[in-house]
């Protein structure tokens, strides 16, 4: 198992922070509102014995970076997809809790391509 990266994912107007580690199949774990990473404490270190395992502060949250306009679903997702692409990971399982499941229904509704599959803990479900 790999130690875990601590690195930003960084264009013209954006900086999300991420974490990552061990190899594998990819999971994605996304967290929910007003949290950050860190809310899944032991568990990546536990899922990276057999997995490629990224975990990322949402935009606005964490060490990453909050806009001054708010941000938006289609924010969310378009930052998950450029992200899973930066990292060059073309198929991936994503892990949602709460708004973070939210990302993952949108993200996979629109990308249903790159994901393998979808586990949601108290999504927050909207229209």
């Amino acid at each position: 198992m790999s130690e875990a990266t601590m690195a930003f994912y960084e264009t013209v107007d954006k900086k999300i922070h991420y974490e990552l580690s061990g190899e594998g199949p990819p999971l994605v774990l996304i967290h929910g509102l007003a949290l950050d990473q860190s809310i899944w404490a032991d568990l990546p270190q536990q899922l990276a014995k057999t997995h490629q395992v990224l975990t990322y502060d949402l935009r606005g949250h964490g060490r990453s970076f909050a806009p001054e306009t708010g941000y938006s679903f289609r924010d969310l997702v378009a930052d998950l997809n450029e992200l899973i692409a930066a990292l060059e990971m073309p198929r991936v399982t994503l892990i949602g809790h709460s708004l973070g499941g939210a990302v993952a229904i949108k993200f996979a509704l629109q990308h249903p391509g790159k994901v393998a599959k979808l586990v949601l803990a108290a999504p927050h479900v909207v229209g």
